[in-house]
């Protein structure tokens, strides 16, 4: 199964931080939203958006990979190259940031 990305919105709207107080019967209040106008109500922030995003973190996590290189190899007509060499230089080029610390592969 592959991810499916997904359009995500912000929210746009003038006054969002506006409330109204509405008194309930034992003493405390409810906020009620008021802004005063709403452009754009903005993607939801729930699970439905949210698992989807982590169950694919998940599987490419684990995911095994296998990189295969051919034993002989012609880049661009020009004189072959030994498939061993390519996956050095290959290699040598693959890297990544761990924990703040590049790691070379």
């Amino acid at each position: 199964m592959s991810y499916e990305a997904r359009v995500i919105k912000d929210r746009i709207a003038v006054g969002d931080d506006l409330f109204q107080l509405e008194k309930l019967a034992d003493g405390r209040y409810r906020l009620i939203p008021a802004p005063d106008s709403i452009i754009e109500e903005g993607t939801s922030v729930d699970k439905a958006l949210l698992q989807p995003i982590e169950d694919e973190l998940a599987r490419l996590s684990n995911a095994e990979v296998e990189i295969t290189v051919a034993d002989e190899v012609t880049p661009d007509g020009t004189d072959p190259v030994s498939g061993a060499a390519v996956a050095a230089y290959v290699a040598e080029q693959i890297s990544a940031i761990v924990n703040g610390e590049e790691v070379r592969f």
